[in-house]
């Protein structure tokens, strides 16, 4: 579900903060278990592919969509009613769900 995908979203800002924040690394790219994550210098994954895509290592059934600061997250099938919504410049994750 999109609110599902929107906890996944929420949960890999925090591990790419965390992250961040113990090897003293930002604005630049990390490793999480294996997989480099750009990051941004707020230190939240960036809009793209290799940030927050890339930290959330797996999102069959759904159509990414990124434009800096923005990257947008819909099922197959969704549209802009139904979709998560990450902000790299915030690291916030907004849902919107009135057309799923």
């Amino acid at each position: 579900s999109v609110n599902g995908v929107a906890g996944g979203l929420r949960s890999a800002v925090s591990l790419v903060k965390a992250q961040v924040l113990v090897s003293g690394s930002g604005n630049g790219s990390i490793n999480m278990d294996g997989v480099a994550v750009a990051v941004n210098t707020s230190s939240f994954p960036t809009a793209a592919s290799g940030g927050i895509e890339a930290a959330m290592q797996g999102l069959s059934g759904y159509t990414m969509n990124h434009a800096t600061p923005t990257s947008t997250f819909q099922p197959s099938g969704g549209g802009a009613n139904c979709q998560a919504s990450y902000n790299a410049n915030t690291g916030l994750v907004t849902v919107s769900s009135t057309g799923c």
